[in-house]
């Protein structure tokens, strides 16, 4: 019966392998923030045309009928006195019961102060503004799953490392057992040991569930089931991803590289765009107070059938061409509020640029100095795991023989399991700093400042003697 119910029950699904351009490229399809900034870009866009299309002919087309009930012409004779001349008055609009007009208007601007060629640079204008937007977008969507993957993939490490301190506490309970036993080891070091090993199951189990908790938020963001299990193809070391993007920075080349990222990221383009923008609304707004000229034209036919529908043959022309000025002359200081207020809007827009572009530069700086710590502090991260391995090994082999006490073998154990998660920790905070500079130009201020975790946030001591698995987890994951 047990072998049949085993054979009922389905089949594992294999885990999806998952490399971080693989991420990205679905977030980029999946992202809702992505897809607004396009709607974005397209509404840019159509408001392009609509200030451009007052450039060309406006041409409409009109119909009206018309149905007379009482006339003031109605009771006034057209005789003229019986000459023999034609009274025939049917085809004119006096009095007639039906009343059919059709006809095309063509308006065509000649002249407008400029207030045209100003509304369509400042829609221009406004269409690069939302082109950086969606690029902005796109770069800290591409930022946020850096860090939910590797997020994913330190707690993979973590697990790991904690299945190990789990197994190492367990063996060495095994061993001080089997003393207890032939009477090398006293009850007190026996209860040390269990105590030592029972404290690591419910930091494993907490392990696991923050570790599904940070895959969940990585199919979340990759828009893909919850349920469908995962592994990550991309190991800490890999930095292909953001290669492409451009070469870190030299020393001797950081201020040349702050200088030019200051002026090419995203919001000092848009606060550039911002200025050209009002600097464009300032001219229509003092084009209101020149004369503006334009030409029309009305093309009609009418007709006034005694009963039922014309045919073309009744209907009867009327075309004029007409050409219009316009010149405000009195408005009550109107126009030059608007001036004043398109003035005023621009003088600020103007100062919001000098401020973005230097704390851009102050952004650009400390992207620079936390890769370089990250940097450092991998280096002498992973410098420590061999030394802490060894000493592990060795501290097991000494008290298996009996020449050191369990506190010994604890705290070298806990050594170990500090470097090792530091090691982890390190790592994941390097790949997402390289990530962050990489994508630095089009990222938003401020975007990643806090991406860079710390051992306390992480929740690795500052000192050794504590567990590093025994306190918050990282990414922004609670307990």
């Amino acid at each position: 019966a047990g072998s049949v119910a085993s054979q009922a029950q389905p089949p594992t699904p294999a885990a999806r392998s998952l490399t971080l351009a693989e991420s990205l490229g679905l977030a980029e399809q999946a992202g809702e923030g992505v897809r607004i900034a396009r709607a974005e870009v397209t509404r840019a866009e159509t408001q392009r045309r609509q200030a451009r299309s007052e450039r060309f002919p406006q041409l409409d087309a009109t119909g009206s009928y018309t149905r007379t009930l009482h006339s003031e012409f109605q009771d006034v004779s057209f005789d003229f006195g019986g000459d023999g001349g034609s009274t025939d008055l049917s085809n004119l609009p006096f009095g007639q019961r039906n009343q059919y007009r059709l006809g095309l208007t063509v308006n065509q601007s000649l002249w407008s102060g400029g207030r045209i060629t100003a509304q369509t640079r400042a829609a221009e204008a406004g269409v690069g503004s939302a082109r950086v937007g969606l690029a902005a977008t796109e770069a800290e969507l591409a930022l946020t799953v850096t860090q939910a993957y590797f997020d994913a993939l330190l707690l993979d490490r973590l697990v790991n490392i904690s299945e190990a301190t789990l197994a190492q506490a367990d063996r060495a309970f095994q061993q001080t057992e089997l003393a207890h036993r032939v009477g090398n080891q006293s009850e007190f070091e026996l209860l040390r040991a269990q105590v030592a090993r029972d404290n690591e199951r419910p930091t494993l189990v907490q392990r696991r569930a923050d570790r599904d908790l940070a895959y969940a938020r990585l199919a979340q963001l990759l828009d893909l089931p919850a349920s469908e299990p995962l592994q990550l193809a991309t190991s800490f070391d890999d930095f292909t991803a953001w290669e492409a993007k451009g070469a870190v920075p030299t020393a001797g080349a950081r201020a040349d590289w702050l200088a030019q990222v200051s002026d090419e990221r995203a919001p000092v383009r848009q606060a550039q765009a911002a200025v050209t923008v009002q600097e464009q609304l300032v001219k229509v707004a003092r084009a209101q107070r020149l004369p503006s000229v334009g030409v029309s034209s009305d093309y009609g036919r009418v007709a006034y059938p005694v009963g039922g529908l014309p045919g073309w043959s009744d209907t009867r022309t009327n075309w004029t061409v007409g050409l219009g000025l316009r010149v405000p002359l009195l408005t009550g200081g109107r126009l030059a509020a608007q001036e004043g207020t398109a003035r005023a809007d621009l003088e600020a827009s103007r100062a919001r640029l000098a401020q973005v572009r230097e704390l851009a530069w102050l952004d650009g700086r400390d992207a620079l100095d936390r890769l370089a710590a990250a940097e450092a502090v991998f280096q002498a991260a992973f410098g420590t795991i061999g030394q802490a391995q060894r000493a592990y090994e060795i501290a097991e082999l000494r008290y298996k023989e009996g020449l050191s006490t369990q506190l010994e073998l604890n705290d070298t154990r806990i050594q170990l399991t500090f470097a090792q998660g530091n090691a982890a920790l390190a790592a994941r905070n390097l790949q997402v700093a390289r990530a962050r500079v990489a994508l630095l130009p089009d990222l938003p201020l401020g975007a990643g400042a806090g991406s860079i975790l710390s051992p306390a946030a992480f929740g690795v001591p500052a000192r050794a003697g504590a567990n590093p698995l025994n306190a918050t987890s990282p990414g922004g994951f609670p307990r």
